[in-house]
């Protein structure tokens, strides 16, 4: 049976993670949460002195994560690159990776959407709008995106939207600290009534990321030369493997709290030391460094909005759900901003935010912000895309910066 949706605000709301897609109904009180798969064969490039290249057109931030990624020549390559390979199989690969939305990647988004509006969600995508949760993709993606759900499947309009805002949304708070620790990177989001007011500066860390401990959990685990360890990441999907550890072992200590240091068994009768557990999250997420960072986005705030900012934190991102993160994170930042009264709020996910946002008078009175399909035609010709009117549609309101 096809859903028409709600007549009032028919919308589907859209949110595009690094590793999986959520889909669903705005008013509903979850998405459906599809996971991608992509071919490591296709969706990599053969040859990884030419896949952390300097020839593409890849931000400052972006050649950096790409060359650190390269020393995994270096550290047992041939076995760290097949786990590379196989771990980027399952991203989309929009934020901070090479090539955005590329051809191959296009097609596998037109065979997602068509298996989650027809078959999971089952709509008449004709009579909806979209809402996107914008995670900060490249204008040029946003195109593609636009052009795919508008003339590919017939949505009345598409609006984007901020991720950090509709966390904001979620986490009930019109001030606050937004800390996305995803993915692909550590993004820190000042938001000031709901708007971004990092004055500009860059605050994406590509250094501090999902995959990064994925890869640093992979070397520690080659490293300690278990033969058993070894054979467990020949004979299982090692990334699933990684995963699975990560998700159901890893966590992260209080401070000033000691854990036993014994054997830790991972597999039936594998054993390896128990500070694997908590020692790579650790290591990779709690030091100076990043501490470092995240007092200079407050301390180039403007004096009289810190307080409010700072005291109201939304830790968000799949890394934050290890156990532990979020209680250590706030006790390292109440150290390092004893004159405020940090607490950190209770957030849902972006999605809800978008959902929620969708089904309020919000978004009716946004409506300048709508991509239609006659938008899309008089931005492309047969020879030519017209790129730079796209921003002017749709980036007017969620990417206003306060001084």
């Amino acid at each position: 049976m096809i859903r028409t949706g709600n007549k009032e605000k028919p919308t589907v709301v859209i949110s595009l993670g690094s590793r999986l897609a959520k889909v669903g109904i705005a008013g509903e009180d979850k998405p459906i949460v599809v996971p991608y798969s992509f071919s490591p064969v296709d969706s990599m490039h053969e040859d990884l002195t030419y896949e952390f290249s300097d020839s593409h057109a890849l931000t400052t931030g972006q050649k950096s994560e790409l060359k650190a990624n390269a020393k995994l020549h270096e550290y047992n390559g041939t076995k760290m690159y097949d786990i590379y390979r196989n771990m980027m199989s399952k991203c989309l690969m929009l934020q901070g990776e090479i090539g955005g939305i590329n051809e191959y990647r296009d097609n596998a988004l037109h065979k997602l959407f068509l298996d989650i509006f027809l078959n999971k969600l089952r709509i008449d995508s004709a009579l909806y709008k979209v809402l996107l949760i914008d995670s900060d993709l490249s204008i040029v993606d946003k195109y593609k995106i636009s052009k795919l759900l508008l003339t590919c499947f017939q949505f009345q309009s598409i609006r984007f939207i901020s991720e950090p805002s509709m966390s904001m949304i979620a986490a009930g708070q019109n001030h606050g600290l937004v800390l996305d620790f995803g993915w692909d990177a550590l993004r820190i989001h000042p938001m000031y009534e709901m708007i971004e007011v990092s004055n500009n500066n860059s605050l994406e860390y590509y250094e501090y990321s999902g995959k990064n401990l994925y890869l640093n959990t992979a070397k520690l685990l080659i490293s300690l030369k278990n033969p058993k360890v070894d054979e467990l990441l020949r004979n299982k999907n090692e990334i699933d493997f990684i995963e699975k550890l990560i998700v159901d072992y890893f966590f992260v200590r209080p401070l000033e709290y000691n854990v036993s240091r014994d054997l830790f068994e991972i597999a039936d009768r594998i054993q390896v030391p128990n500070s694997i557990r908590y020692e790579v999250v650790e290591q990779l997420f709690f030091h100076e460094d990043i501490l470092n960072k995240i007092k200079t986005s407050i301390d180039k705030l403007d004096i009289h909005i810190r307080k409010e900012v700072i005291e109201n934190l939304i830790i968000t991102g799949g890394i934050s759900n290890i156990p532990g993160f979020k209680l250590r994170l706030l006790q390292e930042l109440k150290k390092l901003f004893p004159q405020y009264d940090l607490t950190a709020k209770t957030c849902l996910d972006s999605w809800t935010g978008g959902s929620i946002y969708s089904s309020t008078k919000l978004q009716d009175e946004n409506n300048v912000n709508e991509i239609t399909k006659s938008h899309i035609s008089t931005l492309s010709s047969s020879s030519d895309i017209k790129l730079s009117a796209f921003p002017d549609i749709i980036n007017n309101i969620y990417q206003t910066k306060v001084n």
